[in-house]
This record gives structure tokens, sequence and C-alpha cells, in this order.
């Protein structure tokens, strides 16, 4: 084989695996854009969770204060 056949043949090579290279880095930062934007939409369900088991157990209180006052139940 001609050497110069022979590098030529071993540049594009190179050049193909870096293509490839860069394409598994692309779909990488693309997996962990998704894995990113997961996980901002379970932090905002977490803490409409906390707002409303707060809101549950303010509600819980009065409910029970209200029992309390008419000799139902005592807090």
């Amino acid at each position: 084989m001609n050497p110069r056949t022979h590098y030529e043949m071993l540049a594009k090579q190179a050049a193909g695996e870096k293509v490839d290279v860069l394409a598994r880095i692309l779909n990488c930062g693309e997996s962990m854009r998704d894995v990113h934007d997961v996980v901002a939409e379970l932090i905002e369900a977490s803490r409409e969770v906390e707002s409303d088991a707060a809101m549950l157990g303010m509600t819980i209180k009065r409910l029970n204060a209200a029992l309390a006052r008419v000799g139902g139940v005592q807090s």
C-alpha cells in the first residue's frame, strides 16, 4: 500500500472517530439536559406537596379546635 494512501486512510479513520466521539458527547449533553428538566419538575412537585401538607395540617388543627369548642374532641 502506498504510504500516502495509508496515511490518508488513517486520517479519515481518525476524523470519523472524532465525529463519533463528538456525537456521543452531544447525546450525553442532551440526556443531561433532559435529566435536569425532570429533576426541576420533581423539585417543583415536592414543593407543592409540602405546601399542600402544611395547608392540610392547618385545616386539621382548625377542625379539631372547632370540635373542641362544641365538646366533641379535645385538642
